[in-house]
């Protein structure tokens, strides 16, 4: 694979690699974790990434706005046994 192939972006401890695989995009993101790097990865279809890319922080938003709801339903808030 080319190097052009790759997309590095670090935000924070971890670092997102996305990579382009015959199925799509494979997106990882490694963590430093105390007992060693951590590293979590999935594949999405084309199509997928496309709605990540286009719809996803409005689903992010929304499932926040879900778990806050719970919360408040269940009396807590974050630091006190929320999130």
């Amino acid at each position: 694979m080319r190097k052009k192939d790759h997309c590095y972006g670090a935000d924070g401890p971890g670092l997102v690699e996305l990579r382009p695989v015959r199925r799509g995009v494979e997106i990882s993101i490694t963590e430093a974790g105390p007992d060693g790097d951590i590293e979590l990865s999935s594949v999405l279809s084309l199509e997928e990434f496309r709605e990540l890319l286009c719809d996803g922080l409005d689903v992010i938003r929304q499932v926040d706005a879900l778990r806050d709801e719970a919360m408040r339903m269940r009396g807590l808030t974050r630091g006190n046994g929320g999130c």
